[in-house]
């Protein structure tokens, strides 16, 4: 008669070979600390993502994903059969010097990033569908983050596009590079 967990996701537009489809970002993954014990195998976080998967297959979702932590990653291999595909790595650079062809630019894509996903997608086999107003959902107003885009300039338009997410003195960046441009 409460509520004592969460298991759900977002969806994605995603290109798979060539054809797009839906798949879904896991995330936001909860239960209560006081029932995590009851059930053994088919306990809440198991009957939870369980009845996510059934309604996903009825609408065609070929498979999730997500970033769980070593903690998450662990219960859910056991009680799940999640499987870690590639390892996630880290990349650490300094932006280039202001005046230079990078800039950083706004908190909002404008136009020219979908000029650049339009020109970036044709080499890809699969990835998420990235234009502008996905971009736009996914780095705006988060309450603990602060986001902005970084794009290099080409002869033709952007060449490369980063979004930093910046927490005090650090940024992290998520990084799109046209496939034979060096950037």
């Amino acid at each position: 008669g409460r509520i004592v967990g969460h298991y759900g996701g977002w969806p994605l537009r995603a290109l798979i070979g060539g054809r797009e489809a839906t798949i879904v970002s896991v995330g936001d993954v909860a239960t209560e600390p006081s029932i995590r014990h009851l059930g053994g195998r088919r306990n809440a976080f198991r009957s939870m993502a369980d009845a996510l998967f059934e309604v996903l297959r009825e609408r065609g979702v070929p498979f999730v994903f997500g970033f769980p932590n070593a903690r998450a990653l662990a219960a859910g291999a056991r009680l799940l059969g999640y499987r870690a595909e590639f390892p996630v790595r880290t990349v650490e650079f300094d932006l280039p010097a202001p005046g230079s062809r990078a800039g950083v630019g706004s908190e909002w894509a404008d136009v020219s990033y979908d000029a650049l996903w339009e020109r970036s997608r044709a080499a890809l086999p699969a990835g998420l569908l990235r234009d502008r107003r996905r971009v736009n959902w996914r780095y705006h107003a988060r309450p603990d983050r602060w986001y902005r885009f970084v794009t290099v300039k080409g002869d033709d338009g952007d060449a490369a596009c980063g979004v930093l997410s910046v927490r005090g003195e650090e940024a992290l960046v998520q990084a799109q590079r046209r496939p034979g441009v060096d950037a």
